[in-house]
């Protein structure tokens, strides 16, 4: 047994030699029975073997294509130890260990990262997460807070710092429906106070126009009435001045008929009444053509 677990550390330094070579890399993982027996020597008791195969796998993981090579290798790695959960055997290695092996501790964690924080999908970078959440690690993680290795820490910082709050998003997921809700009900509200203002400005522009017209005809009404007045002002005026005039010719027609009185009263008797009677004619019909001329 010893022998064969020798071997395979051997294998293992034998692949990392062939996969420094880009030649060599390319050919590695196209064989995916190559990564399976990779993943599978991780049940190598050495832990630096453990070490170096896990970052064989991140190396892989970091290419193009390479993320899910990794995944159905750790599938395949499931369905041949029979493990309850994939990445299980990895995790027991990682927190039941019978010594501290640094340089184990910080590959896993490296591996963890980059198998979790590599993807760029969200809801995918929560499953993988969850998968190790599932598993314990970050609770065990909180217990290596103070281990004094600095590399492990730089990886435990990585990890924690790049995890995402699962309740935390939920809530605000939540909350961003509420929002969303909320703008909907706002939306649907400012759609209604829009169409009620635009009833309001049309029975507005109604009354406006009903409005306008009422004023127009009052202003009518306002002339014709001005000019009736007018009119009337001038007649009653054209009257008193008429009047005025008919006073004064009725005075002047007394103050004729006084004098004709008078001078009648002042007429001689006798034969020169005949003359004197003509005389009176005369300026009778005088005042009766002055009187039609004035009045005319």
């Amino acid at each position: 047994m010893g022998a064969s677990t020798d071997d395979i550390h051997v294998c293992i330094m034998c692949m990392r030699a062939i996969m420094n070579n880009k030649y060599g890399f390319n050919m590695v993982i196209q064989h995916r029975e190559a990564i399976n027996s990779i993943a599978l020597s991780l049940v190598h008791h050495s832990l630096r073997t453990k070490a170096l195969v896990l970052e064989l796998l991140a190396a892989i993981c970091l290419v193009k294509g390479g993320h899910q090579i990794i995944l159905s290798a750790f599938d395949n790695f499931k369905e041949v130890v029979a493990e309850p959960r994939r990445f299980h055997t990895l995790m027991e290695y990682f927190m039941n260990y019978d010594q501290f092996h640094i340089e184990f501790m910080v590959a896993c964690m490296q591996f963890v990262n980059i198998i979790v924080h590599s993807v760029e999908d969200m809801n995918f970078r929560v499953h993988l997460q969850y998968e190790f959440t599932a598993l314990k690690l970050d609770d065990y993680l909180e217990r290596l807070r103070h281990c004094e290795s600095e590399d492990l820490q730089v990886q435990i910082s990585a990890y924690l710092d790049n995890v995402f709050d699962v309740a935390a998003l939920m809530e605000d997921s939540e909350t961003k429906t509420a929002a969303l809700e909320k703008v909907n009900e706002l939306e649907d509200e400012l759609g209604h106070a829009h169409e009620r203002l635009a009833a309001l400005e049309r029975e507005a522009i109604g009354k406006l126009a009903t409005l306008e017209a009422e004023l127009a005809q009052a202003r009518a009404e306002r002339d014709q009435l001005a000019e009736a007045r007018r009119q009337v002002v001038e007649e009653v005026s054209t009257l008193r001045r008429a009047q005025q005039d008919s006073r004064n010719r009725q005075s002047m027609l007394e103050s004729k008929v006084q004098e004709l009185e008078t001078l009648t009263k002042s007429l001689p008797r006798g034969a020169s009444s005949k003359r004197s009677f003509n005389y009176i004619f005369l300026y009778t019909n005088f005042l009766l053509v002055w009187f039609s001329e004035t009045t005319g």
